[in-house]
C-alpha cells in the first residue's frame, strides 16, 4: 500500500467529495468532520475545509489523503493530479 497526503489550496471541499464519489467510492463519515471514501483497492480521506490567508486573499484549503494498492496508486495519482491541476498567473 502507498499513502500520500496533499494540502490542496484554491479548490472547494465539495469538488474533492464529488471527484471521489464519481470514482465509485463509498462514502462514510470519519472523525473530526472528515469524509472517507473506499473503492476497489483504494481509500481517500478528505478533511474539513479551512481558510489559508495570503496577505488579504483567502483561499480554501483541504487536506486530502489517498491510500491505494501499489498497482492502483500510480494511475489514480496521475488522474488526480490532472483533475486538480492549477497554474498561477
Amino acid at each position: 500500500m502507498t499513502k500520500k497526503t496533499f494540502i490542496m489550496r484554491g479548490k472547494e471541499r465539495q469538488e474533492f467529495l464529488e471527484y471521489f464519489a464519481r470514482l465509485g467510492g463509498i462514502s462514510s463519515n470519519g472523525p473530526d468532520g472528515r469524509m472517507l471514501f473506499k473503492g476497489e483497492g483504494w481509500m481517500a480521506e478528505i478533511g474539513p475545509q479551512t481558510v489559508y490567508m495570503l496577505k488579504t486573499i483567502a483561499f480554501p484549503e483541504v487536506e486530502v489523503t489517498i491510500e491505494a494498492e501499489d498497482k492502483v496508486f500510480e494511475g489514480m495519482l496521475k488522474d488526480y493530479r490532472i483533475r486538480f491541476l492549477t497554474a498561477g498567473g
